[in-house]
């Protein structure tokens, strides 16, 4: 998501200013799908169902956001919101209490390695399974947007630094520290997955 949710935009939400809400929609609906999609254990009516509560929590309580604190990012604000939601929604549910738990134990695990980027490599055992496709999936899912961006850009659309920066009309050594960054947050991520999705017989 682009950084575009400055005090002006608040101020238009606080306005009832039907424009600023079609713009949070537009730039949020498929990144919030995105997080919470594997979060719901891959239900798409249970995620067509948070993404709409975080949205309508997130209008209703639009004062609460401080475009300052977040550098006009909204997305961890939402992504927050969609936290609770989903809290709530598992919670109604005793079969789904372990993945709540899950995914608990594995946010503390993931905001703590990204606040610690090491060099540990990933095991070849663990890149055979035949699961790594959907972890994959979930890492990539957790990112920041703009990371998540950067990853597809370079891995999946193939496009070098210069016409990542081109396309993105900033720097190419901004565009590579964004790539450095990207693949620390990835790797973390990964590992912290590889580590908490194990079958419940291990």
């Amino acid at each position: 998501m682009r950084p575009i949710f400055d005090a002006q935009w608040r101020a238009r939400m606080l306005a009832k200013d039907e424009s600023a809400s079609e713009e949070l929609c537009r730039e949020a609906l498929a990144p919030m799908h995105t997080f919470c999609f594997h979060r719901v254990g891959r239900n798409r009516a249970d995620c067509e169902d948070v993404v709409q509560e975080t949205m309508v929590r997130a209008v209703r309580e639009i004062e609460k956001y401080d475009p300052e604190c977040s550098a006009n990012d909204i997305f961890p604000w939402l992504a927050d919101l969609a936290r609770n939601e989903i809290k709530r929604l598992l919670a109604s549910r005793p079969k789904t209490q372990s993945l709540e738990a899950l995914w608990e134990n594995m946010d503390a695990q993931v905001l703590n390695r990204l606040s610690k980027v090491n060099e540990e490599d990933l095991e070849e055992e663990t890149l055979r399974r035949e699961e790594t496709k959907k972890v994959v999936g979930m890492a990539m899912s957790q990112l920041p947007p703009n990371y998540r961006e950067a990853l597809v850009a370079k891995y999946v659309q193939g496009l070098s630094s210069k016409e990542i920066a081109k396309k993105w009309k900033s720097s190419e050594k901004a565009v590579e520290s964004m790539l450095q960054r990207a693949r620390e947050a990835f790797q973390e991520t990964f590992i912290a997955l590889t580590q908490n999705l194990k079958p419940e017989s291990e």
